[in-house]
């Protein structure tokens, strides 16, 4: 049978004044009936590498690792930041997602700009990354995990945050009259209007497991890891089933981003397909042992569910909000 890990990377726990989500039953299902736990891990990136038997640093050289060349590398992902009455947050909608000619368009704008300062920005597996002229020292946070939150608190700081936040602060500055975000907001696109600097530290990270599950991923730093092990990664597919039916008496890994639900015009649908397309057949997976085990990493923590915890039928299903808070 197979055994799969599966981390849905943006998913949390909405807070007051939030937007209402929908109620997801299977989810609640699995909830009531699994184990839930706190990982001793830094995020879900940390949790993934754990699942396939490698250990990491807290600060993981993200961008270095999708880089695989030498440089100084931080990424300078594209994002939507939303005006409140004091402060401004990142798009609660999530990342805005350019396509390979947007991403091409925005480079090429960036490097005439920035490039004699010795500035480089590239897409790499729709990463962008940025090339610095020299190395530098700062804690940064990833901005997919910080949908919807005040954006001033998740700022880089340390030796050299100042003259990362100056620099994001002239990408602003740079973006406000570009021609890219006014055809976004045409188009009705979320438009993007900053860059957020993340992702540094160190050296390229290199496999320490022998073998490596096979991998279903967005995530490019994952793949650029996969493929330096030679091992299987392909893209997150739109649903469970299918991918399940090319695997017997695997180890499967996948992630899964809210954000990255194609046909959803707002959060609360991309829940619902997430409901319909991944919580439901895993619910059903589980109940015909074709599934041996499910590990999910959401919202920070582990949820463990094998097919004999069906049985525990006396724990009271409740709205996965509340499962989860």
């Amino acid at each position: 049978m197979t055994r799969l890990s599966l981390a849905i990377t943006d998913f949390a726990v909405p807070g007051d004044g939030d937007a209402p989500v929908p109620r997801l039953p299977s989810l609640e299902r699995l909830l009531a009936r699994g184990e839930q736990s706190l990982p001793s891990v830094a995020g879900w990136r940390h949790w993934v590498l754990a699942q396939a038997g490698m250990q990491a640093d807290r600060n993981l050289p993200v961008a270095a690792t999708i880089a695989g060349r030498p440089g100084h590398w931080a990424l300078a992902t594209p994002v939507h930041l939303v005006a409140g009455l004091e402060h401004l947050h990142i798009d609660p909608a999530g990342l805005p997602a350019l396509s390979p000619p947007e991403q091409q368009v925005l480079a090429d704008s960036f490097n005439r700009m920035f490039g004699p300062d010795g500035l480089e920005l590239s897409f790499e597996d729709g990463a962008a990354l940025l090339r610095m002229p020299a190395p530098f020292m700062a804690a940064t946070h990833d901005p997919e995990v910080l949908a919807g939150r005040e954006a001033g608190a998740w700022l880089p700081s340390g030796p050299d945050g100042a003259k990362l936040r100056k620099l994001m602060t002239e990408f602003q500055m740079w973006l406000h009259d570009h021609p890219l975000t006014a055809a976004r907001e045409s188009r009705g696109d979320i438009p993007v209007n900053a860059l957020w600097i993340w992702g540094e530290g160190g050296e390229a990270l290199s496999p320490t497991s022998p073998a490596l599950p096979r991998l279903a991923s967005g995530d490019a730093f994952l793949r650029a890891l996969w493929r330096r092990a030679d091992a299987e990664a392909a893209g997150t597919p739109p649903a469970l089933e299918p991918w399940l039916e090319t695997m017997s008496g695997e180890h499967a890994l996948a992630t899964l981003g809210i954000g990255q639900v194609d046909d959803a015009g707002t959060h609360a649908e991309a829940l619902e397909r997430i409901e319909a397309r991944w919580f439901a057949p895993l619910v059903d997976a589980l109940g015909d042992a074709s599934l041996s085990e499910v590990r999910l990493f959401l919202a920070g923590r582990e949820l463990v569910v094998r097919p004999q915890d069906r049985i525990r039928f006396w724990r009271r299903r409740r709205a996965w909000t509340e499962a989860l808070g």
